[in-house]
């Protein structure tokens, strides 16, 4: 993941944004996988929500109208604009 952040040429606050939504979506799923049902679901699902913001937010990056990220990665990650 920081790899694509550094290659979409994000700047600083929103590198440690990703890196702290993905140390959340790792503590929901271990918390996730110590709990006994039903709250196990829970967590994953948290867990989930904090990839998905990773998730968007790299791929805004990667999309933009200025052209960071590369002509290469511009054409395989193709999505609509949120």
């Amino acid at each position: 993941m920081s790899a694509l952040a550094l290659q979409s040429k994000s700047d600083t606050p929103t590198i440690i944004s990703l890196a702290g939504n993905m140390v959340l979506y790792e503590i929901c799923n271990l918390i996730g996988a110590m709990t006994v049902a039903p709250y196990k679901f829970m967590w994953w699902v948290a867990g989930l929500i904090f990839l998905g913001l990773v998730f968007r937010v790299l791929m805004q990056r990667l999309n933009n109208a200025e052209g960071y990220g590369g002509p290469n990665l511009q054409v395989r990650l193709r999505l609509p604009r949120v």
